[in-house]
């Protein structure tokens, strides 16, 4: 269990290299490589292998599943991502 990048109380993290690199606050970080590249980005929630990685400054998203939500970079807010890479319920 750890706080991530940044050492923010408010963040949850388990998993290597889960929350990398962030330094936004009120995020969930379960698996391996989770919400990697999230820098800015609040309020994301990441269960799985690899789940929106690629994720940086976007909020409010929900992804759980095996790489889900790593279809890009600009994938908005607010967004909730079921399974492997692509199903995307609800989009901003």
């Amino acid at each position: 269990m750890g706080k991530g990048a940044g050492n923010n109380s408010s963040n949850t993290v388990v998993g290597y290299q889960a929350l990398k690199t962030t330094s936004g606050s009120q995020n969930v970080a379960i698996g391996y490589e989770t919400l990697l590249s999230n820098t800015t980005g609040i309020q994301n929630v990441g269960v799985g292998y690899n789940v929106l990685s690629n994720l940086s400054t976007q909020s409010n998203n929900t992804a759980i599943g095996y790489s889900a939500g790593n279809n890009g970079t600009n994938l908005g807010n607010n967004n909730t991502f079921l399974g492997s890479l692509r199903v995307v319920i609800g989009r901003d």
